[in-house]
């Protein structure tokens, strides 16, 4: 079995973070794709989403509907987490084709 050379949890809060970071992951900040950039634009390709919108819009947008269908208590305390990014890497060398990951059969 392959082991996860490393996962991540951030905890995503405060206003417009929540779009922020679905703009960075999704890769539609176009400043970040620059030739000074660290993303390299040539191996966009390679990552790979599991669940989740295509669009960072409908990723807030998705978020807002499961918040107000939770009924909580309002106001929200400033502090609140709106989400937990979590990003997990499999090592360089793993025998686990990343596309099976898609079919939930690896």
């Amino acid at each position: 079995m392959a082991h996860v050379q490393f996962v991540r949890i951030k905890k995503l809060q405060g206003d417009g973070i929540l779009l922020a970071a679905a703009k960075h992951n999704l890769r539609e900040i176009q400043k970040e794709l620059g030739a000074d950039s660290h993303i390299d634009p040539a191996r966009i390709a390679d990552n790979i989403v599991l669940q989740a919108p295509k669009v960072a819009s409908e990723v807030v947008s998705n978020a807002n509907q499961l918040l107000e269908s939770a009924n909580l208590k309002r106001p929200l305390r400033r502090d609140h987490v709106r989400a937990l990014e979590i990003v997990a890497s499999l090592p360089a060398r793993t025998r686990i084709d990343p596309k099976t990951l898609l079919s939930g059969r690896f």
